[in-house]
């Protein structure tokens, strides 16, 4: 069963087994303003909760979907999903915290204190949406100003992002760059060394590589250019 109450763009989700709490828990948030949804564990596909501001678990939800529901965090982030779990007045919470759950609600809560530990939460998770925004922002302009051409590309070398200049290098527009491989603009005598390079890298031998070559502009000019690489890896 799906419990649904609509509010504005904070969304808090409730994976609580028990339906009468579940209900309660829908009706009080509810008439705060909050859109809320959930369910069941065992009715509800819990990466729904993706889009989540702030998500409860009951102690029974939080043991048995403890690595789904972490996956699920760390996939939020840089802003990451918090998630309360709800466990009985005697039972430990130092547990839930290590495992990386962000607070314990010991039941049977008063309206005041859920309130105040959930919009506690729910301000801490607003200000780090707000510098990461700002940050992104900085990033872009400075990004997007740089003298030099500057691209993002997969490990394939396909192109991720790019900024003007070297859209302007190359004669692309950033639409008709996106998604092609650099090796598409690469002069077909230095393809060998490019590729040569990239596997250094991929291959840990070097964490940057810097090579003279030849690039095809659209126009079919002939550009040189000193290409620097870095790679950069996530915790995997």
């Amino acid at each position: 069963m799906i419990v649904s109450a609509e509010g504005p763009d904070t969304t808090i989700g409730l994976l609580i087994d028990e339906r009468g709490d579940r209900r309660l828990l829908a009706d009080f948030f509810g008439e705060l303003g909050y859109r809320v949804t959930g369910g069941s564990a065992h009715t509800v596909d819990v990466t729904q909760f993706d889009t989540a501001s702030l998500l409860i678990v009951d102690e029974q939800a939080a043991r048995s979907f403890a690595d789904t529901l972490l996956a699920l965090k760390r996939a939020t982030e840089p802003v990451a999903l918090p998630i309360l779990v709800v466990v009985p007045d005697r039972a430990r919470s130092a547990d839930w915290i290590r495992r990386g759950f962000d607070d314990v609600l010991r039941a049977p809560l008063t309206k005041d204190e859920l309130l105040v530990r959930v919009e506690a939460h729910l301000r801490l998770r607003a200000t780090s949406e707000r510098a990461a925004r700002e940050s992104a922002e900085k990033f872009r302009q400075t990004f997007d100003l740089a003298p030099s051409g500057i691209a993002h590309t997969a490990m394939d070398s396909t192109v991720l992002l790019v900024n003007a200049r070297m859209c302007e290098m190359l004669g692309y527009t950033e639409q008709e760059l996106i998604g092609r491989k650099f090796v598409d603009f690469t002069y077909a005598d230095d393809i060998s060394a490019t590729l040569g390079y990239r596997h250094k890298l991929l291959a840990g031998g070097s964490e940057r590589e810097v090579v003279e070559k030849r690039y095809v502009r659209k126009d079919g000019g002939i550009l040189w250019a000193e290409l620097i690489v870095s790679m950069v890896r996530d915790a995997e």
